[in-house]
């Protein structure tokens, strides 16, 4: 039996057999605590999962009983609330709005705001991007490829003016980046809402011999105060998924608020007034993402 909890839709597992993703977040069964239980958290539609450590989330030892009989008594405990929904309150009036341009992992980032009770659309239309909405770029793979792709769908010009009228923004790993002016990945420009460039990882920089890309769980430190409100209620060094090879080198230091090390220090998140980007995924790193998502919503409605 592997030392990790398991399913047929799991993403990933942490070094540490105590933490968990599953990506439909919307599915997760719930404790009533502060986070997500994973002995609640057996998706209805998939196997049951199985834990040599037999931890909750928060560290609760949760006994030798199998995760059926676990599970079951936890539902019976809970009969009469909805405990397959999570979290129901509204986080935010105004809306979370994707943007769907080709590029990103449009699911399991609707899911993940959908889970922490934020209103949430996906638009692919520019014409049909609310005007009292916060924006959220993501982003996967190669730089020039993306940008070229939220040009051609005529999606920059409507991110431009959404940041330039001063809407809240969001970019996500290759969404972060493209905020930038440019990239070594590609020739395409980026939206320039960021001064700086993204450069690839130096590796003559690494004290040892490092694999690219960057890809598992890195530690993030703030560099001020607006990295430290994204931080709020987490332990004092979270941790977060990334997978890049490249990394924003920002013209302006104060625009660095967040910093994470692989092979050397680099920034892993910006921000410069209403405009905020993260190199890693919050919506892959459980409930270290759900709680940035929860701050970032809270500064913005701030």
């Amino acid at each position: 039996m592997d030392s990790y909890w398991r399913a047929d839709r799991l993403d990933y597992a942490l070094d540490d057999p105590s933490v968990f993703v599953i990506p439909a977040f919307d599915h997760l069964l719930y404790c009533g605590k502060t986070v997500a239980c994973l002995a609640c958290s057996a998706h209805r539609s998939v196997p049951p999962f199985w834990c040599r450590s037999g931890s909750n989330l928060d560290g609760t030892r949760l006994g030798d009983g199998s995760i059926r009989t676990i599970r079951g008594s936890l539902l019976s405990e809970h009969a009469g609330r909805d405990v397959s929904c999570g979290e129901k309150k509204t986080m935010n009036n105004r809306g979370i709005t994707i943007v769907d341009y080709g590029s990103g992992n449009i699911g399991s980032l609707y899911n993940m705001f959908k889970y922490i009770g934020a209103e949430v659309h996906v638009v692919s239309d520019a014409d049909k991007i609310p005007k009292d909405t916060a924006l959220v770029l993501p982003g996967v793979g190669h730089f020039g490829r993306a940008a070229e792709k939220l040009e051609k769908s005529g999606l920059a010009k409507a991110v431009l003016e959404h940041a330039d009228a001063g809407g809240a923004l969001l970019g996500i790993c290759v969404g972060m980046q493209l905020l930038f002016q440019n990239s070594s990945e590609g020739d395409v420009p980026g939206l320039g809402l960021l001064k700086g460039k993204v450069c690839h990882f130096d590796r003559d920089r690494f004290a040892e011999r490092l694999p690219l890309p960057h890809v598992g769980w890195g530690y993030t430190d703030p560099t001020n105060s607006i990295g430290s409100r994204l931080m709020q209620n987490m332990p004092r060094r979270p941790r977060f998924y990334f997978v890049h090879s490249y990394h924003a080198v920002c013209a302006n230091k104060a625009d660095a608020i967040l910093e994470s090390t692989y092979g050397y220090r680099f920034t892993s998140a910006v921000s410069h007034a209403n405009v905020t980007g993260l190199q890693f995924h919050p919506e892959k790193s459980h409930t270290f993402g759900m709680t940035l998502l929860r701050n970032w919503i809270k500064c913005i409605n701030d």
